[in-house]
């Protein structure tokens, strides 16, 4: 089916939308204001719930600032993992690897502190194998890392 030009104009001309009827139009409208309303109705309904809401947060906020003054003076604020049980069942390490996965040149940027620097994005996953003792399964932790290096330029 090969249509000239004109043809072709005339056949999309021809599937040109129709515009909608008052009818629709009032039907639109109409939908558009109960929409309306209710956004504001559920609004409403949330006002019983703010005291509450309020409630929550300030006991977020005092339990957060006691918990920090009470930590250990030596807690540099890295979480600590804790060992319980036998330590003799513990996961041997036989094997570290750690493979790069991609590297990216981004080129010079303007660092607010170091001024223009080359940008280069790292993409690693490190590997560990370990090894249980006690019946000797054999397990593989894979943990996907990225690293971003800045290296001044000097412009001359």
């Amino acid at each position: 089916m090969n249509l000239s030009d004109q043809d072709f104009e005339k056949e999309l001309a021809a599937m040109k939308p129709v515009a909608p009827g008052r009818h629709l139009q009032r039907r639109i409208e109409a939908e558009l204001e109960t929409n309306k309303r209710k956004e504001k109705s559920r609004l409403i309904r949330l006002w019983p719930i703010l005291p509450f809401a309020i409630a929550a947060c300030l006991i977020l906020a005092v339990s957060l600032h006691y918990s920090d003054r009470s930590g250990n003076s030596q807690s540099d604020g890295l979480p600590v993992a804790s060992i319980s049980g036998n330590t003799d069942k513990a996961l041997e390490p036989v094997e570290a690897k750690q493979i790069l996965v991609q590297a990216f040149d981004e080129g010079v940027v303007t660092n607010d502190e170091a001024g223009p620097v080359r940008r280069f994005r790292y993409e690693f996953i490190d590997t560990v194998k370990l090894v249980d003792p006690s019946d000797g399964s054999v397990f593989t932790m894979q943990v996907p890392r990225e690293e971003v290096l800045l290296v001044p330029v000097t412009l001359l």
